[in-house]
C-alpha cells in the first residue's frame, strides 16, 4: 500500500513518510465536511497515477453571505476556548492564556485548511506575556509552529505515480523525491 486515506481530525494534510530502499505511504487527510472550510477531495486513478483535487465548499454554502467568515470565527474561536482552558489548568494566567490561545486560534485555522505557511503566522511578541506564560508557551511552541509548518508535497492538489520507485527518476515534471507529479 502507498496512500492511506484518512480523517478524523479535521484538518488538510497530506502527509509523506519515506522509509527508505523504496518504502513509503502518503496519507491523505482529508478535512470534515463540518468544520471550516468544508473541504471535498476528488481522487481519479489513470495510467498507474491517482490525481487528487480538492475543493472547499463553504463559500458556496450561502454565497454572498458572511455565513463562510462566521463558521470559520466559530471555528476558530473552539479551539481559543479549548487552549485557554487548557492553559489556565496549568495556571497560565488570563490575558496570557488569551494571548496564547488566540495565536493557536488562527494557527489551527491555516492547518484545517490546508493552507499552512510559516510565512502568514502572526507575529507572537512574548514580552507580551508574564514569565509563566512564557515558559508554558516555549514548551508547546513547537505545535503552534509545526501547524504552521508544512514540509511537501501540497497539501490539496498532486498526482501520485503509483509504479514508480520514491528514489527513480523520470525526464516528465516528476518529483523524485516525493514520487509526485506537480500541477
Amino acid at each position: 500500500m502507498k496512500i492511506a486515506f484518512t480523517g478524523h481530525y479535521h484538518a488538510q494534510n497530506i502527509a509523506l513518510s519515506d522509509f527508505g530502499h523504496y518504502v513509503y505511504i502518503y496519507d491523505v487527510e482529508t478535512g470534515s465536511l463540518i468544520t471550516s472550510p468544508c473541504p471535498i477531495r476528488y481522487c481519479s486513478i489513470n495510467n498507474n497515477k491517482i490525481t487528487i483535487k480538492s475543493e472547499k465548499i463553504l463559500e458556496k454554502l450561502y454565497p454572498n453571505t458572511e455565513f463562510a467568515k462566521n463558521a470559520q470565527e466559530f471555528t476558530r474561536r473552539i479551539v481559543i476556548k479549548k487552549a485557554y482552558n487548557t492553559l489556565r489548568k496549568y495556571y497560565v494566567p488570563e490575558k496570557d492564556s488569551n494571548y496564547i490561545a488566540d495565536h493557536l486560534g488562527y494557527a489551527f485555522l491555516a492547518h484545517y485548511s490546508g493552507e499552512a505557511n510559516i510565512e502568514n503566522k502572526p507575529y507572537f511578541n512574548e514580552s507580551e506575556i508574564g514569565i509563566w506564560g512564557r515558559i508554558v508557551y516555549k514548551l508547546g511552541k513547537h505545535i503552534i509552529d509545526g501547524l504552521w509548518e508544512k514540509p511537501p508535497p501540497d497539501n490539496n492538489n498532486l498526482v501520485i505515480c503509483l509504479n514508480k520507485e520514491i528514489n527513480s527518476s523520470s525526464e516528465e515534471i516528476y518529483d523524485s523525491k516525493l514520487n509526485l507529479y506537480k500541477f
